[in-house]
């Protein structure tokens, strides 16, 4: 067995211990992935390809299994946080009306309506953008949870992996594809959801400008 993925055996023993130390270190989920993870024949290549002739380099596989893992953690919880965004442009229209229901009893002033009003027209003309980094919005709630945490997911990973200008859009595939328990993540996705994501960033830019 190789030194990368002997640490992720290392870490799937520590995880499964779950002491205070596997508490602070591991959330749900973490497990399975480190176990795909391990048994994934492209587990080595992946880690060769992104670091070349550092298989041996203890430290900086300890640190990348380790962010990698982060990562799919910030995807799952970007994933809840569109989710609610999306649902809370749904329900815009009927919370505006019940704003102007107490601003007529008198238990909102003009001062709160008019902030009430003006979030509730945000949140169902703007974007997901429009309340947090554009890394982690995904306009479109066509696929639910299942394509929202690819997509961050491969965008997050793309950032962290990329030199210079280059890119690694197959690996970052394989690795989706380990994270999320999938077998359809291709390069090309990648490079789709990663454009899709610098585009909103640069719109989101201008707004600001």
């Amino acid at each position: 067995m190789t030194l990368f993925k002997q640490l992720l055996d290392e870490a799937i023993k520590l995880a499964i211990t779950n002491d205070d130390l596997a508490k602070e270190l591991f959330r749900s989920g973490d497990v399975g992935h480190l176990q795909r993870w391990r048994d994934d024949g492209r587990a080595d290549e992946i880690w060769e390809a992104l670091h070349p002739g550092r298989l041996d380099a203890r430290v900086g596989c300890v640190v990348f299994i380790y962010a990698v893992l982060h990562m799919r953690h910030l995807a799952e919880e970007a994933d809840q946080l569109n989710k609610a965004i999306s649902r809370l442009k749904r329900l815009a229209p009927k919370e505006r009306r019940r704003a102007v229901n107490r601003l007529t009893r008198g238990e909102l002033s003009p001062q709160e309506f008019a902030e009430l009003a003006a979030f509730f027209e945000k949140a169902e003309t703007g974007s997901a953008t429009d309340f947090f980094e554009p890394i982690f919005a995904v306009r479109s709630d066509k696929h639910g949870t299942r394509q929202r945490q690819c997509t961050i997911f491969c965008r997050l990973v793309s950032d962290h992996v990329c030199r210079g200008t280059r890119w690694h859009d197959k690996e970052v595939a394989a690795l989706g594809e380990i994270a999320l328990n999938r077998k359809d993540i291709t390069a090309d996705m990648v490079r789709s959801y990663r454009d899709a994501g610098r585009r909103d960033a640069t719109r989101e830019s201008r707004r600001k400008a």
